[in-house]
C-alpha cells in the first residue's frame, strides 16, 4: 500500500497516512483540501437527502487523504488563514479577534472523520464512531467532534465520560453560543441520567440563556417541573433531537452570506471588515487593489 492511502478501517483506528503535499499547502483552488472540502459538502447534502450509503462512499474516498499533521491556523504573508467548518464559525472567530488580519479557508479532514462517525453512530456502530472521532481529535479538538463523541458515549451508557465532554464545550467562552447551548443541554441530559435532577434543571435553564426558544430544552424542563408517575425523561430521544448535521460550507454561503460589495456568494478567501458594526464580509476579489487588475 502506498503512503498516500489507507483502508477505511485503518483510518478509523487512527492509522492514517501522510496526504500528498498539496493537501497541507495553502488550500487554494486546485489543492487536495479545497477539492476534498467540496466533496465533504456534497456528502452532507446526500445525508440531508437520506442517501447515507452514497454519502459514506464519498466520505471514505476523502478519508484516505487525512494527513498525520494538520494546521487549523496558518500564516500567509501578512494574514492568517483559518480553516473553519462553516462561515458562521469563521465570522464568530474573527469577531472575537478583531485586531488580527485573517482569511477563511475550507476545512476537509477533521470534518470527514466527524461525518463518518455520525453515520456509524446512526447505524448503531458505536465503537467505530468513537474510532473515527479519536482519529480526528489529534488534528483539531473541535467542539462538534467533542459533542459527537459525547453523544456516542451516552448511547453506550457511559454518562460520566459523556458529561466531561459536554462540560468542556459548555464552559468554553470561545465557542459559538448556539453550540454552547447544545452542550449545556447535553450536560443536562447526562445529569438526568445520573439522577441529579436539580443540576439538570440548572443546565437546561442556562442553555435557554443562549438559545431561548429551544423546544427540546423547554419540553424537558416541563417534564421535570410536572413529573408524571411512572414516566421518565427519555435522555436518548432528547439527544437525538439535537442531531443536526452542520450546514455544507457552500450552502451556508449561498443561503445566508454574500459579499457586501459585489454580492458574490463564493467567499473562499473572504475576510470580515471589523470597522463597521455588524462586521461585513468581503470576498477575495473585492479585497484586491484596483491597480493589480490594471497591471494585468
Amino acid at each position: 500500500m502506498s503512503r498516500g492511502a489507507a483502508t477505511s478501517g485503518e483510518a478509523a483506528r487512527g492509522v492514517v497516512y501522510a496526504a500528498p503535499t498539496a493537501a497541507l499547502s495553502g488550500d487554494t483552488k486546485g489543492t487536495w483540501e479545497w477539492h476534498d472540502a467540496a466533496l465533504v459538502d456534497e456528502a452532507i447534502v446526500q445525508i440531508r437527502d437520506g442517501d447515507l450509503d452514497g454519502a459514506e462512499a464519498v466520505l471514505r474516498a476523502v478519508a484516505v487523504r487525512v494527513p498525520r499533521r494538520y494546521n487549523v491556523v496558518a500564516p500567509d504573508r501578512r494574514t492568517w488563514t483559518i480553516r473553519c467548518w462553516s462561515l458562521e464559525e469563521y465570522v464568530h472567530t474573527v469577531t472575537q479577534n478583531p485586531h488580527t488580519q485573517t482569511k477563511w479557508s475550507s476545512c476537509a479532514y477533521p470534518r470527514v472523520c466527524f461525518y463518518l462517525a455520525y453515520l456509524c453512530r446512526k447505524r448503531g456502530d458505536y465503537p467505530m464512531a468513537i474510532a473515527w472521532i479519536d482519529a480526528a481529535l489529534p488534528l483539531q479538538r473541535h467542539a462538534l467532534l467533542c459533542l459527537e463523541k459525547a453523544a456516542t458515549l451516552a448511547r453506550l451508557g457511559r454518562h460520566l465520560k459523556a458529561l466531561e465532554l459536554f462540560d468542556e464545550v459548555a464552559t468554553s467562552e470561545q465557542e459559538i453560543p448556539r453550540i454552547r447551548a447544545r452542550a449545556r443541554r447535553g450536560a443536562g441530559y447526562m445529569r438526568i441520567a445520573t439522577g441529579e435532577l436539580g443540576l439538570a434543571e440548572q443546565l437546561l435553564r442556562a442553555s435557554l440563556e443562549l438559545e431561548p426558544d429551544n423546544p427540546v430544552a423547554l419540553r424537558t424542563l416541563d417534564h421535570l417541573a410536572h413529573p408524571v408517575a411512572g414516566a421518565t425523561v427519555d435522555v436518548l430521544s432528547a439527544l437525538a433531537a439535537d442531531d443536526e448535521p452542520v450546514e455544507p460550507t457552500s450552502a451556508a454561503i449561498e443561503g445566508e452570506v454574500r459579499c457586501a460589495r459585489c454580492g458574490k456568494a463564493n467567499l473562499v478567501g473572504a475576510r470580515v471588515d471589523m470597522r463597521v458594526s455588524p462586521p461585513t464580509v468581503l470576498c477575495a476579489g473585492c479585497l484586491t487593489p484596483w491597480w493589480r487588475f490594471w497591471r494585468r
